[in-house]
């Protein structure tokens, strides 16, 4: 798997217990890093194409004799007038260069109506990249054929400042300063310290870290669902005998993106086996949400999964046949037990 590119945090080894999944699930961002390969896969691993936060990081690869931009070459406005962008799918930028741009500056070109991207969260984008100082593009997902997924956490200051606060369904352009962008060292040969650059993105799809939209009246065979005082759902143990089949409905239906066969999720979920109350596991309270490939989960989760919406708390039963037939000692399920989640849907992205 591809580890480093738009921001990717860096792969690591497996060490997280077996839970729900095949393969233990992992944090939000390890998961993503290990799952979502498509950019670099695309792209060749090339350094100069990666909108990363760090700018040591990307001076590693870069040549330590490179000179800054001559400031006196450049043309340098405070706006982004002179900018022309063309094309409804994959934009055309022209630039007058060599040009830059006093203050990072963004522009909303079409508004969305989706959720709105909230601070350090992920998202799904197309985007294309022009340098200012050359006019040439130095990066595009469109040419690539494959948006990108990345955490707003995890990219350079100018493309976070560009995304936060924005509509799915928004394209935006963003002129940002070397020093919003890979500064002091820059990415040779593509980019120069001090080299501005221009930004077209189209905003796909963006993690919705509450549930939120159209609640529904729990099903009859759904359990009672409360919330306790630290905010994690409780699951009252059901009466009567467990499903035999797969069973999964929403409690709040959110309006983000639906899940499709092998897709990636983040979600935050609570657990208990139908047959005896316990407390099988929960990540409510940990510092970051759960993320997996829909692939590596048990058979009866992707089941449940796929159709659904992000931003909804959704209600799942697994059978054993569809879970764990002979039950799982680090879970506490013992063999025959049906399990019942609550799930949290925040994010979904397709993979590859």
């Amino acid at each position: 798997m591809m580890a480093g590119s738009v921001g990717y945090p860096p792969e690591v080894p497996d060490s997280t217990p077996e839970r729900l999944s095949r393969r233990p699930l992992r944090s939000a961002g390890v998961a993503l890093a290990l799952g979502l390969s498509l950019v670099l896969a695309a792209c060749g691993g090339d350094p100069a194409a990666d909108p990363t936060t760090d700018p040591s990081a990307a001076g590693q690869s870069s040549d330590p004799s490179a000179a800054a931009t001559p400031a006196g070459e450049i043309t340098t406005d405070d706006n982004l007038d002179r900018i022309e962008i063309t094309g409804d799918d994959a934009p055309t930028v022209t630039v007058p260069a060599p040009w830059g741009i006093s203050e990072t500056t963004v522009e909303v070109l079409k508004p969305g109506s989706g959720p709105v991207v909230a601070e350090n969260s992920w998202v799904r984008v197309n985007y294309h990249g022009v340098n200012g100082r050359t006019g040439e593009v130095f990066d595009s997902s469109w040419e690539r054929g494959a948006p990108a997924p990345m955490s707003t956490d995890q990219v350079v200051t100018g493309f976070k400042k560009a995304l936060e606060g924005q509509q799915v369904g928004s394209r935006v352009v963003v002129a940002m300063t070397g020093a919003d962008g890979y500064d002091p060292q820059g990415q040779p040969p593509d980019i120069l310290p001090g080299d501005t650059l221009i930004f077209v993105i189209d905003i796909l799809g963006a993690e919705i870290p509450e549930p939120t939209g159209t609640e529904h009246a729990p099903a009859p065979w759904m359990p009672a669902v409360t919330v306790g005082d630290n905010g994690v759902p409780v699951i009252t143990q059901p009466e009567g005998p467990a499903p035999t089949e797969t069973m999964s409905g929403y409690l709040i239906e959110g309006d983000g993106e639906v899940v499709q066969e092998g897709d990636a999720i983040i979600l935050r979920y609570i657990a208990i086996a139908w047959e005896s109350g316990t407390v099988m596991e929960q990540n409510f309270d940990a510092p970051e949400p759960d993320a997996a490939l829909l692939t590596d989960l048990v058979p009866g989760f992707q089941e449940a999964m796929i159709g659904k919406k992000s931003g909804s708390r959704i209600v799942i039963a697994i059978p054993p046949s569809a879970g764990y037939p002979e039950g799982n000692p680090e879970l506490n399920l013992a063999p025959g037990e049906t399990m019942i989640y609550v799930v949290d849907l925040s994010f979904v992205t397709p993979v590859g």
